[in-house]
């Protein structure tokens, strides 16, 4: 398959207006029978009882579409027939466990079970695990031994799981972040000329985009945990399932570059907790969305925007670093690292650290720019007097 022909572009098409009217039909369902995610906790944003299930009209567009593209195109049936069919088989319990979730609520443990017997089927059953890892400052990858693939691949799958899941905080954050790695995703398979596979990820990615235009600030519906469990382990599944030389670009480190923002989040949330004297995976409201509108005052929309900057930011990095030209994708390698670090500087994430290891807290510079923030909004009354005395 050198190129998408007219039927197999159509089709994705007709998946995103598919994607975009179910999306209305699936929050009519839920009003109707108030499955909603309510705003019972000071760590929501959200005021009121907003329609939950979203996810249901993501992964049924994406299943739907990829019917359609079975039937139309025999590399995408020999996609299927080469082990494409377990990654879909393997998903069934991450979506049934992200609607009863969605539904009536479960601990945590259950659902982090099932993900990880979803990951371990797939990696058993489908000899599906992270064998390469590419190296930025050459052109080689990395190989991976099998005693250190196997947990390697399970923490991947679970974690970008997690990782979508924890980072949807603010209307159509997850879905735009998900989408625009979907895209990214796309056309580094399309530099490797990996067709099929960018075709998928432009099927995922209208599948949630279909979703978005419901779910963007102010959102009509959330994509719930059905949502971003499913969004998660495709994208995990779909960047490891080409494991060969052929598809070294997609080796370990260029996903990781363009979902940096949603993995850095999940790294540092159990960190931050343990440091404060909390439970590790106890709900607060210090994510990366909720520290940029603290400390840059940013409204909800901006926020989500500011990510989306960010997220495209990675996103071009990482299709850099997929050229495998040693120089350039050592240069913008640095890059991606120094404007992380800067980034988890600014929004205060090294600060408990440093005061843990009773580091010079100088370094730290978000807290100093959040009382900077504070004391000119304490000062404007006093000066607006003055002027007008």
């Amino acid at each position: 398959m050198k190129e998408f022909p007219t039927l197999q572009s159509f089709t994705v098409l007709l998946t995103l207006i598919f994607s975009l009217y179910l999306t209305e039909g699936v929050r009519r369902f839920a009003i109707r029978f108030r499955i909603g995610d309510f705003p019972d906790s000071s760590r929501k944003i959200h005021k009121k009882v907003m329609p939950s299930l979203g996810g249901l009209a993501i992964f049924s567009s994406f299943y739907l579409g990829f019917g359609a593209l079975y039937f139309l195109s025999e590399p995408v049936r020999n996609f299927y027939e080469s082990g494409f069919s377990l990654i879909l088989l393997t998903a069934i319990p991450i979506i049934a466990i992200g609607i009863y979730d969605d539904i009536r609520g479960v601990n945590f443990t259950l659902k982090f079970s099932i993900q990880v017997l979803a990951a371990v089927s797939l990696m058993h059953f489908g000899d599906l695990r992270i064998e390469y890892i590419s190296d930025p400052f050459s052109t080689q990858s990395v190989f991976i031994p099998p005693f250190l693939s196997m947990p390697l691949t399970v923490l991947w799958l679970v974690g970008i799981c997690n990782a979508i899941n924890l980072i949807d905080g603010l209307d159509g954050l997850a879905a735009g972040v998900s989408g625009i790695a979907s895209i990214a995703l796309c056309v580094i398979s399309l530099l490797t000329q990996d067709y099929v596979l960018a075709l998928l990820f432009l099927l995922l990615s209208a599948s949630i985009f279909g979703f978005l235009k419901h779910n963007y600030a102010p959102a009509s519906i959330f994509m719930g945990d059905t949502g971003a469990l499913f969004i998660g382990y495709m994208l995990g599944a779909l960047t490891i399932y080409y494991r060969h030389k052929s598809s070294a670009a997609i080796a370990l480190a260029v996903p990781i570059v363009i979902l940096a923002i949603p993995i850095i989040d999940t790294l540092l949330a159990p960190i931050r907790r343990i440091l404060s004297g909390k439970h590790p995976f106890k709900a607060d409201k210090e994510h990366i969305h909720h520290r940029v509108m603290q400390i840059f005052k940013f409204s909800h929309r901006k926020t989500v925007l500011a990510i989306y900057g960010a997220s495209l930011f990675f996103s071009l990095g990482a299709i850099l670093i997929a050229y495998n030209k040693p120089g350039i994708s050592a240069a913008v390698f640095i890059v991606i690292l120094v404007a992380l670090l800067s980034s988890i500087i600014a929004l205060g994430y090294l600060k408990p650290i440093a005061d843990h290891l009773k580091l010079p807290t100088r370094l730290i510079s978000s807290r100093r720019r959040e009382l900077r923030v504070m004391k000119k909004e304490e000062n404007a009354p006093k000066k607006e007097a003055e002027i007008l005395g």
